[in-house]
């Protein structure tokens, strides 16, 4: 009888050590963004070229150096995209569930709300925000503008996104550029440089690659370069 009784109570511990777990993995996969076809709509979403959705927990944050912060990842990749100098104080209370990234703007969802990020004097970012808004009618809207908007990408299995990408890192850091650059870089581009307003680069293997790109206003150039051994590639906007 006892024997019964305990093969029967280890049955019933089991089955919920089973339920818990994939409890866990849900709510594991609940942290995690998916990429999702871009909206099905009247606009031509053929002409950009690094066009991305990502639905799922986003976080965002204005840190002390003006830059908009703006963290998600999916099961592969890690992306933060920057609104680099940013021209207005943000109170940023909403709990965004979909990020669009068109090449030269951003366009955050909440329920309530759709929030336009563009580059400052950029006609690219007025075209598409004003495409935007003419879709989102039903929702309370908000404006930011900067000197230049990055996306920096991080597949999972590069080393230097394993210990230093971490959201609760990169929350902390006063500037996303400075804690990241390479101080050793000197002031020359590896794509850009002066004349251009927009620039890219990629490097790493299948599974450990990163890259970057970004869109800058007038009065300003891009600049990338690809990262070291030890470093990540940069992207940015200077003031000429």
């Amino acid at each position: 009888m006892k024997k019964k009784f305990l093969i029967a109570s280890t049955l019933t511990l089991l089955f919920f050590v089973l339920i818990s777990c994939n409890e866990d993995d849900k709510n594991s996969e609940s942290s995690l963004a998916v990429k999702t076809e871009t909206e099905k709509s009247d606009l031509d979403y053929s002409k950009y070229e690094n066009s991305i959705a990502l639905k799922g927990k986003i976080k965002t944050w204005l840190n002390s150096n003006n830059e908009l912060v703006i963290y998600t990842e999916t099961v592969d990749t890690k992306h933060i995209f920057i609104l680099q100098e940013t021209d207005s104080k943000l109170k940023l209370e909403n709990e965004y569930s979909k990020i669009t990234f068109l090449d030269h703007s951003i366009i955050l969802d909440s329920k309530s709300e759709a929030f336009f990020i563009g580059v400052k004097e950029k006609l690219e970012s007025s075209i598409i925000i004003k495409e935007f808004k003419e879709i989102r009618t039903n929702k309370k809207t908000l404006e930011a503008y900067g000197s230049g908007i990055v996306h920096m990408w991080f597949e999972k299995g590069n080393e230097f996104a394993k210990s230093k990408i971490k959201l609760n890192i990169i929350e902390e850091q006063p500037s996303i550029f400075k804690y990241l650059e390479d101080a050793d870089a000197g002031t020359s581009c590896d794509s850009g440089g002066t004349g251009s307003t927009s620039c890219s680069v990629s490097s790493g293997g299948s599974g450990q690659s990163t890259g970057c790109s970004v869109s800058c206003q007038s009065g300003y150039y891009s600049c990338c370069n690809k990262g070291g051994l030890f470093t990540v590639n940069s992207c940015k906007c200077v003031k000429y």
